[in-house]
């Protein structure tokens, strides 16, 4: 063992040594109140038994057995659970064995939670909480009335809402909910849901529209039209922002309890908060009880004006009501292009509300450039246009030129718009210029790939007295190529311009490349290559990579697309797994002074020496480089490579001691060999491997 193996021992161990000095065998953490009252208040009328619970978790690294969950309401209520085993790292939700019933009486109370455990605990600062909750007359919230922040759709509608179970049948007469940061002019609504599935589906009511009086932060109330009776049961309850502004909707992480919360823009797909990160309550409150008898008050909106062509909807949209408007349209809402006032009688459980919106219409600019016209290319073209039938309208041509005259003097499409009091007309004027014929141009030659097949659409009109004939006999400026072949046109025109042109395609049908990888795999550590061959002119892969060939070191479906010079494409695909590969380490270099043997370790499924052997270790008895290459028998493979100098000593001799002294010594020393009478070579090398000494010597018996 090398001193740089055992420097990494010792770090490891200074490394792991406080971990198991600093870890807790018994540790109950107290994670959250679960009780079946979430919410923070409760109207009387909604009273029912409260079983308490709590999230435990056991944050030790042993198993904890007799834990216990303790909940005490000061001087009216104390219980205990059954004792619970709570395997480490799990956590359960432990429940009292009694349920508790509070008096019928406007009251707020404070329940206190602990956790104990028999075992002994290093710190039980994590064993307890606390959850306070009131009955009220009318408030049903999830909220304490202190906000942490808002939540709000930026530059779009719609809704966020929480869901409230009702135990005893009630009035729903209006809702609240708390705004950090309204954008005064806004409108919002309130929308009632089934919520039996655990998440919101069925619309059953809404409440009027409000328009936001300020941009203050604070409660706002909406009622309802008509008294909402709401059975026994859970229901979603939302609020809807129907304009364009981020209201800042306020949030607590008090009274949090998991998949009650939803969110959506249509009304109609919904996404729990907790996907968005945001494990919280809303400040949404529920006023209940007090039958109001129905008030429905609604607006569908302020009188406007609208441009010629630009028609506006209104709504006057309630769940469940009946609509007439003057138009003698029954839909809740009416498209209104026309001016003049619009009347609609919305009706709804015993009420009705009327609400009109005078509508009026901005004249349009005269735009009026005439009939389509044409003129010879010999002669020229002087077209003066004066537009004067709207005082005080603005004009501006295509390519930007403003004013009410303009001048044509060239064919083409001319384009002017007219602008009279926020509102814009357009006129267009087509000038033709006739001219001799253009030469004719089929453009390039074409080459398509066999398996797409062609629909090549061929125009050369020209002149309008032109006429066209093909190699095929068709007469027409147009045709339709479906195939491959030559494609000649001649087009001529008599009269004024007497002249012809002719023009010939050539269409070639080009085979499609095939291309096909195979599903492999990569080792870890390592990669694997990918290619559908060469040649191609183009490489798209999945990976943005657009060479013939990529490495991959990741799992997934790796797709190539290969095009040809002439744009015939084929696809592939290529399932990249991943297999554990292996690595193996001989050490560091070795010098020594005898065959040493050299073991690659164990646990590979194959290895393969440079010398040819197969053993998990093989023994070096000469300098050189030796490397071993193993195997995990999936098919992936390392390679390392050491290098060993054996500094071979003074050889046995027959009947003769060797003795060296002092040892040890600084490089002086005296060197004895006794029982040989001949001629030898003696090198001595230092432990690093150096020459210290290389001397011939005559030896005689017994010196």
């Amino acid at each position: 063992m090398n001193n740089n193996y055992l420097t990494r021992i010792l770090a490891a161990i200074l490394v792991v040594f406080p971990l198991f000095a600093n870890s807790q065998t018994y540790d109950a953490s107290f994670i959250r109140a679960s009780s079946t009252n979430p919410y923070h208040s409760t109207p009387l009328q909604q009273l029912s038994p409260i079983t308490f619970s709590a999230m435990v978790e056991n944050s030790g690294t042993g198993n904890m057995t007799g834990t216990k969950l303790h909940v005490s309401i000061p001087s009216t209520f104390t219980d205990s659970s059954s004792a619970y085993t709570i395997n480490a790292g799990d956590t359960v939700q432990m429940s009292l064995n009694n349920t508790y019933t509070p008096p019928s009486t406007v009251a707020s109370y404070t329940a206190y939670y602990t956790v104990t455990a028999p075992q002994t605990e290093v710190s039980s600062t994590n064993n307890s909480g606390s959850q306070i909750f009131s009955y009220s007359d009318s408030i049903y919230s999830r909220d304490a009335g202190s906000f942490t922040g808002g939540i709000g759709f930026s530059g779009g509608s719609g809704y966020f809402g929480q869901s409230f179970e009702i135990f005893q049948t009630d009035t729903l007469t209006a809702m609240s909910v708390y705004l950090n940061a309204p954008t005064a002019n806004d409108s919002i609504r309130f929308m009632i849901y089934d919520f039996t599935t655990g998440v919101p589906t069925t619309a059953l009511d809404s409440s009027d529209v409000m328009v936001i009086p300020s941009s203050v932060a604070n409660w706002y109330t909406v009622t309802f039209p008509c008294d909402v009776t709401l059975s026994p049961g859970k229901y979603f309850f939302a609020v809807e922002q129907m304009a364009t502004n981020n209201l800042s909707f306020g949030y607590t992480y008090t009274n949090y309890d998991p998949n009650q919360l939803f969110y959506s823009t249509d009304g109609t797909n919904w996404t729990n908060f907790e996907t968005a990160g945001f494990p919280v309550s809303l400040g949404l409150r529920l006023i209940l009880g007090n039958p109001q008898g129905g008030v429905f008050n609604y607006d569908i909106g302020a009188d406007t004006t609208i441009c010629p062509s630009s028609p506006i909807t209104v709504s006057a949209e309630q769940l469940g009501a009946t609509y007439l408007w003057n138009t003698n349209a029954t839909t809740p809402s009416i498209d209104i292009s026309a001016a003049g006032t619009y009347y609609v009688t919305v009706s709804k459980c015993g009420l009705t509300s009327v609400d009109s919106i005078e509508v009026e219409v901005t004249p349009p600019a005269d735009v009026d450039l005439g009939p389509d016209t044409t003129f010879c290319e010999d002669d020229g073209l002087y077209l003066p246009i004066y537009l004067t039938g709207t005082p005080s309208a603005t004009y501006v041509w295509s390519g930007g030129v403003s004013g009410n005259n303009y001048t044509i003097t060239s064919g083409g499409t001319y384009i002017v718009q007219g602008i009279y009091m926020g509102c814009s007309t357009k006129d267009t004027l087509v000038v033709t210029e006739v001219e001799s014929l253009d030469p004719v141009n089929l453009g390039s030659d074409v080459f398509y790939c066999d398996v797409d097949g062609i629909t090549l659409n061929l125009d050369v009109t020209n002149a309008p007295l032109a006429t066209y004939a093909w190699n095929d006999g068709s007469t027409s400026a147009t045709k339709t190529i479906t195939s491959s072949g030559q494609y000649t046109v001649t087009v001529s025109q008599t009269g004024v311009c007497n002249e012809t042109e002719i023009d010939t395609l050539n269409v070639t049908e080009v085979e499609t490349p095939v291309v096909a990888l195979s599903d492999t795999f990569y080792c870890s550590g390592s990669f694997v290559t990918l290619s559908p061959g060469e040649g191609y002119l183009t490489y798209a892969w999945s990976n943005s990579e657009n060479t013939s060939t990529i490495d991959v070191s990741s799992t997934g479906t790796f797709t190539v697309t290969v095009s040809n010079g002439h744009g015939c494409r084929d696809t592939a695909e290529a399932v990249v797994g991943w297999k554990q590969g292996v690595s193996v380490n001989l050490g560091s270099d070795i010098n020594y002074w005898e065959p040493i043997t050299i073991n690659a370790g164990g646990g590979y499924a194959s290895y393969l020496w440079n010398t040819g052997e197969t053993t998990q270790s093989i023994t070096a008895s000469s300098s050189g480089s030796y490397w071993v290459e193993v195997g995990s028998g999936e098919g992936c493979f390392d390679r390392d490579t050491i290098e060993v100098v054996l500094n071979v000593g003074i050889d046995d001799l027959n009947n003769s001691s060797i003795s060296m002294y002092p040892v040890p010594n600084n490089g002086e020393f005296n060197l004895k060999l006794n029982g040989e009478s001949r001629d030898v070579t003696v090198s001595v090398y230092s432990i690093e491997g150096k020459l210290v000494l290389h001397k011939e010597l005559h030896l005689i018996d017994g010196e």
